[in-house]
């Protein structure tokens, strides 16, 4: 005859190893259901299937690709600034600045992540925070130059 549902063989049949204690010690009953089998504890719980989500590689392809594309435009800052008569010296240290905040940004956003245990939230609202903050800087300048 075939073991019931509630045996062990239930929580393995779940992909969950069966959670066993001496009958002599005493076992806090987790969220669920919990039966007891001759000196064995054996714990059912529900299956949670995961939510239809974004999957996490598209953000970071998306985070690539936004970095490709600023070191392509970085090649050429150093034009823009000569255009907008910057000296040698302010070049350089507008340069150095990049590199140093991207660095302390990323020190930054770790700890965020690493406290909210959100890494796909985070990625995202800082993602569209900078598309954001990109768009709006360029709007403006957009709607003056061209003939509308």
């Amino acid at each position: 005859q075939a073991p019931p549902a509630t045996s062990l063989n239930s929580a393995f049949a779940h992909g969950l190893p069966p959670r066993r204690a001496p009958s002599s010690v005493a076992v806090a009953a987790p969220a669920g259901r919990c039966r007891t089998r001759r000196g064995t504890t054996t714990v059912e719980t529900d299956v949670v299937k995961p939510r239809n989500r974004t999957p996490l590689w598209t953000l970071k392809v998306t985070q690539m690709l936004l970095f490709a594309a600023n070191v392509c435009l970085i090649r050429f800052i150093t034009v823009y600034y000569h255009d907008l008569g910057l000296s040698r010296k302010l070049m350089g240290i507008l340069l150095v600045l990049m590199p140093t905040m991207s660095f302390l940004g990323g020190l930054f956003w770790s700890v965020i992540v690493d406290r909210s245990g959100s890494y796909r939230g985070v990625l995202t609202t800082t993602s569209l925070l900078g598309v954001t903050t990109i768009f709006g800087y360029l709007l403006p300048q957009a709607a003056t130059s061209l003939p509308l």
